[in-house]
């Protein structure tokens, strides 16, 4: 069992799970052909922002085309990110940006999509990988994995884990989805060696 989860656990390190999928994002940013002219109206504005999803869609899963679904709900997708960035009229927000070139434009509305995107992308592959992972292990099997999740982790997690223990091994699975996200802010917060 150790083997395992020494191994799903190396692979959800954010240089694994959450860094590639942001690398890939800033490929997409670097290659997008932004129109030229002044974005002024939300028509306008939504047809770019879809070329822009289709086009870092692309690149964080490696085809070598776009998918162009439906523009109509492509433009859904941008909407509920740029409702999570700029609130529930997040689209009328992203145009003031925009068309006022005002906290960096276009250029830093573009970058936030993408990597939103990336946190969305990399959080369907992780909890993949866990699901995958989950799924092979009998029930004996899950009860194991959570206590090797426990040990491994114990220097990560506080002193009273015996008594929290029985939660975290009742919800390994979402425990472990959020590991990469808090090695990655251990790692922003430590010094470097």
């Amino acid at each position: 069992m150790k083997g395992l989860v020494d191994n799903l656990l190396k692979a959800l390190h954010p240089d694994r799970s959450i860094h590639p999928w942001h690398q890939r994002a800033e490929e997409g940013l670097a290659t997008f052909a932004r129109p030229k002219g002044t974005i002024t109206t939300l028509e306008k504005l939504a047809d770019i922002l879809v070329l822009f999803y289709w086009h870092i869609e692309q690149y964080l899963l490696n085809l070598n085309e776009p998918l162009r679904l439906n523009a109509e709900f492509t433009w859904g997708l941008v909407r509920a990110i740029l409702q999570k960035l700029h609130g529930p009229s997040g689209h009328l927000a992203a145009l003031d940006m925009v068309a006022a070139s005002v906290e960096g434009g276009f250029p830093s509305l573009a970058r936030a999509i993408a990597h939103e995107m990336a946190d969305e992308f990399s959080t369907r592959h992780i909890r993949l990988q866990i699901t995958a992972f989950w799924n092979l292990l009998s029930t004996s099997g899950r009860l194991a994995a959570g206590d090797e999740v426990i040990s491994l982790l114990a220097r990560l997690l506080p002193r009273e884990v015996e008594t929290s223990a029985a939660r975290i091994r009742g919800n390994v699975c979402d425990f472990l989805a959020e590991y990469p996200r808090l090695i990655q802010r251990l790692e922003q917060r430590l010094p470097a060696p």
